[in-house]
């Protein structure tokens, strides 16, 4: 089980508190922009725990798998 999976409202939240009224609105038009940015890849989410907070990045799939891998979060 990956450390993140059960926190993902938590940080959907703190993420939300950083927008005007802690609130966002997310359309179809969105989805299909989140589908066209990684074409032909799943958007990933990673989340790296660094000295400083955790960084979150939105990659393509195999990106987020070389990093997880590099990581030792996956094997070779």
């Amino acid at each position: 089980m990956r450390a993140t999976e059960d926190l993902w409202h938590k940080l959907a939240a703190i993420l939300l508190l950083r927008l005007p009224e802690a609130q966002a609105v997310i359309t179809s038009t969105d989805i299909d922009a989140l589908v066209r940015h990684f074409p032909g890849e799943e958007p990933t989410v990673v989340v790296c725990d660094k000295s400083d907070g955790l960084h979150l990045s939105l990659v393509p799939r195999s990106q987020g798998e070389a990093m997880a891998r590099e990581a030792g979060g996956l094997p070779s």
